[in-house]
């Protein structure tokens, strides 16, 4: 009886789990009359069609979420969960699957306009005019750093003049002051 109760509540999670994953991944659900197996094998189908245009896409699904992991019945040996824990564990993945499905469009759209697997490259285009004025501006404010650093460069260059200017005057006003003053000793 225990185990007939356990198969059940087996039977009842897996069916769950795939009503819940023909939902997010198909717009219909399949037909619940087909043996499990047989649902199983199309939404696997349904995945893999989905996916087959984009390489690395169905490499994150291979490594990160198989779905054989995701539809096996529970084993007899793991801890039982009634019914509802189920149902609860099934809604907690809706989010993960909703925005997996998201995912999917976008990429799917993204391959309608030809740049799948190009990131944000159909914004492109309208980046360039932008880049070009940029770049434009950047040229004129070099020209101006240019411009700055050379008049601070002259200036630099007046002020060791004149500090040498300075410094003559300073060593002459000396040698003039010690002469005066050795010829007032004298």
């Amino acid at each position: 009886m225990l185990s007939n109760n356990m198969d059940a509540n087996a039977a009842l999670a897996l069916a769950l789990r795939l009503e819940a994953l023909e939902r997010q991944v198909s717009a219909c659900g399949s037909d619940e009359t087909l043996p499990l197996e047989s649902r199983v094998a199309q939404l696997s189908l349904a995945i893999d069609k989905a996916t087959e245009p984009h390489a690395s896409l169905q490499k994150l699904l291979k490594e990160a979420c198989c779905i054989d992991d995701t539809l096996q019945a529970p084993n007899a040996d793991e801890t039982l969960l009634d019914p509802q824990s189920k149902l609860a564990l099934v809604l907690d993945h809706d989010t993960r699957m909703r925005s997996f499905v998201a995912q999917m469009e976008a990429c799917e759209r993204l391959n309608d306009q030809g740049v799948a697997g190009a990131g944000r490259l159909a914004t492109h285009e309208s980046l360039q005019e932008r880049l070009h004025v940029c770049a434009e501006q950047q040229k004129q404010h070099m020209h101006e750093l240019d411009i700055m650093q050379r008049h601070i460069t002259e200036l630099a260059t007046q002020y060791e003049r004149y500090t040498d200017q300075l410094s003559h005057i300073f060593i002459a006003l000396d040698k003039s002051i010690r002469k005066i003053e050795a010829a007032a000793m004298s």
